[in-house]
């Protein structure tokens, strides 16, 4: 599943996040005798017994918890259905005046994150494809990587390992010109040699997720919630706004596990990432 979240008027992040299922509601396993429970307009469940009557115990029973966070505790797939595994987008550019294709050459690289070992790497003006030459039949814990003269070192780590294709997934760069305005948009300076780090909470459906939190372990650096504009400022939010995003300055380089609660407590999964000096590094968090 391929989703898309801006980061305002100069980022953008985009990333791949798969939960485990697509169904808004939770349906059950079969009886004894072979029937299947159905969800009713309501929401609630109908478990029809031998004779194919209704059990009134469990009637419009409505769903424990919303059908956004519905997958939330499924099982992640365990096989790639079709390998090789396939990424593929476009390397775009942001900038004060919106998004555009990366008009110079990217060099785009996907490594295992476990111990950053490349799997496989090209040279791209614009439009990409990296194809997994292990053709791995289990899923790729990796991250992206992309470089450019003038930009900042891009990563992005999905929200778990890469169990499928994923297609038109943009990498979008900020030259390092852009990226100095920072300071003046949020009073946080940025010291050479650390990181920055772009977390997006998301629910089931790979919706930006409004009012969750964000944590780093270990807990280091400056968190600041974007506003519904997408963009990091001045005012200090206690939770993520309608774009689901959150930022966290002076990250010193390491490996970090990134953690988010939804509004009604439920606990997403733990992303691990890595933080590279002077550059970005993006995360989707994901049921």
């Amino acid at each position: 599943m391929l989703n898309r979240f801006g980061l305002g008027s100069f980022l953008f992040l985009s990333l791949a996040a798969a939960c485990g299922g697509d169904d808004d509601k939770e349906g059950g396993a079969a009886d004894a005798a072979g029937n299947t429970p159905t969800i009713d307009a309501a929401g609630g469940q109908n478990n029809p017994d031998a004779a194919g009557t209704p059990d009134a115990a469990v009637l419009d029973l409505p769903d424990a918890r919303p059908s956004a966070l519905a997958c939330a505790g499924d099982p992640l797939p365990t096989t790639v259905a079709n390998p090789p595994i396939v990424i593929s987008g476009t390397v775009q550019e942001g900038s004060t005046s919106g998004i555009v294709t990366m008009t110079q050459s990217a060099h785009v690289s996907t490594h295992q994150a476990a111990d950053d070992a490349l799997i496989a790497e090209g040279d791209f003006t614009g439009p990409y494809t990296i194809t997994d030459p292990t053709n791995s039949t289990t899923p790729i814990d990796a991250y992206l990587k992309s470089t450019s003269n003038g930009f900042v070192d891009t990563y992005v780590f999905p929200p778990s390992a890469i169990s499928e294709n994923l297609s038109g997934t943009p990498i979008v760069m900020v030259s390092t010109t852009i990226f100095s305005l920072l300071p003046i948009l949020t009073g946080i300076t940025q010291d050479a040699g650390n990181a920055s780090l772009i977390v997006a909470a998301v629910d089931c459906d790979q919706s930006a997720m409004e009012g969750a939190t964000v944590s780093i372990t270990p807990n280091v650096g400056t968190l600041r919630y974007a506003g519904a504009n997408g963009i990091p400022s001045m005012t200090d939010f206690p939770a993520t706004q309608s774009p689901g995003l959150a930022y966290i300055f002076n990250v010193p380089p390491g490996s970090y596990q990134v953690d988010s609660t939804a509004p009604d407590g439920t606990i997403l999964r733990t992303v691990t990432i890595k933080a590279f000096a002077d550059s970005t590094t993006t995360a989707v968090v994901a049921p």
